[in-house]
């Protein structure tokens, strides 16, 4: 009787000691931050001294932590945070550079460019950004550790993001009207912000976005104010299929009358001009078609537009806007729900929005994976998130 005792105690203190430790190493996850010199003023100039040494502490040959999926998911996340707050140049120099030093062991290289993708251009990521992507594509795609067979997907993917990225002017393309009439792009009037959406008509997600933006009140007015240009371009037409009119949708599938409508010529796919993940595929273009939002979901476009009348409103003398009530955002299609999770920096609010899927749904074929993300410590994030915020706005 007494030994099984004396074996329970044994195990228990086993069991406490053990959940010390995994304390102790869930405390050490962090990297620590670097001291930022006093003579570094503006947010943007910490944010970049951040980035350049936010890895100065770790060595990628410390293999340990190098391949630990948990510790480089976490400090990855942390490094990321600083992104919006940093220009682009230094954001590129910074990540060429970790890219470089893990180059030291080809197993930890992989495990850093898979977390960057997951972040940066997974569907549904609370962190995704094709433009903080580009530097860790332009690095994976030129490195010697990897053969041509494995960088052929960074390479295609490079290829991708650099199309019609925010700030270029959209690439022209013609389609044909409804009445068979030949137009392209450039030449389409426009009002200050035209929606261009690549749809097919019988997909379900594109009848929930139509829906979605046709019974926003403001996305309507816009309309009706000649603020907002739509231009909606079926792209069911295959290389096999003669270029025709806009194909007579079924019940329940027609576009709302104040938008434009087309049907993609063959040049559209098979020149990839524009890349098409899923459908729909939905761009925000000024009224020169200089594009302001690329790829763009429901939400982005609308949040967008409101932040444009805004402005507007200012521009005309501070007017009483009409009452737009706040849009719950609601991630369609993918029915995806929003629960925020880290506060806010104190000078720079890096918002970090984390997404669960409530309800699987049928997706369209896309070239992205579409994962619904776990953050690897939210409430150790928080607090780290916090402290940054702290060091920007000293």
């Amino acid at each position: 009787m007494n030994d099984r005792l004396s074996i329970f105690l044994i195990c228990l203190m086993l069991t406490a000691i053990s959940g010390s430790m995994n304390a102790q190493q869930n405390q050490t996850q962090d990297l620590p931050l670097p001291a930022i010199p006093a003579t570094l003023r503006t947010p943007h100039e910490r944010a970049s001294y951040l980035l350049a040494h936010f890895w100065d502490s770790m060595s990628f040959a410390d293999t340990l932590r190098s391949r630990n999926p948990g510790f480089m998911e976490q400090n990855l996340v942390n490094y990321l945070s600083l992104f919006p707050h940093a220009p682009a140049e230094a954001r590129t120099e910074a990540v060429h550079l970790l890219m470089q030093r893990a180059e030291a062991d080809k197993p930890a290289y992989l495990l850093l460019a898979e977390l960057a993708e997951k972040y940066l251009y997974t569907i549904g990521s609370p962190m995704q950004s094709e433009e903080h992507f580009i530097p860790f594509l332009e690095a994976i795609a030129h490195t010697p550790l990897l053969n041509d067979t494995e960088k052929s997907r960074p390479r295609f993917l490079l290829s991708a993001a650099l199309k019609n990225r925010p700030g270029t002017i959209a690439t022209d393309f013609a389609y044909f009207t409804p009445e068979g009439d030949h137009r392209t792009l450039h030449t389409t009037p426009s009002a200050h912000c035209l929606l261009l959406m690549f749809y097919n008509p019988d997909c379900t997600h594109c009848r929930q976005t139509i829906a979605l933006l046709h019974d926003d009140r403001l996305f309507k007015q816009m309309l009706h104010d000649g603020l907002l240009t739509v231009l909606a371009i079926n792209t069911e037409n295959t290389p096999e299929t003669a270029p025709r009119p806009e194909a007579a949708p079924r019940a329940g599938n027609r576009l709302p009358t104040d938008w434009m409508a087309g049907t993609a010529s063959h040049t559209l796919t098979d020149n990839e001009l524009y890349i098409l993940p899923s459908m729909p595929t939905l761009y925000l273009l000024d009224k020169e078609k200089h594009v302001l939002l690329k790829e763009a979901l429901p939400e982005q476009v609308l949040s967008h537009l409101a932040k444009e009348s805004r402005n507007q409103q200012k521009q005309n003398g501070n007017r009483q806007p009409k009452s737009v009530p706040r849009r719950r955002m609601i991630s369609n299609p993918h029915s995806l729900h929003l629960i925020t999770l880290s506060p806010y920096l104190s000078a720079f609010p890096v918002k970090l929005l984390f997404f669960y899927d409530k309800e699987k749904r049928h997706q369209q074929p896309t070239n992205r994976r579409h994962v619904i993300l776990k953050h690897p410590s939210s409430h150790r994030t928080s607090c780290r998130l916090q402290h940054i915020g702290a060091l920007l706005s000293k």
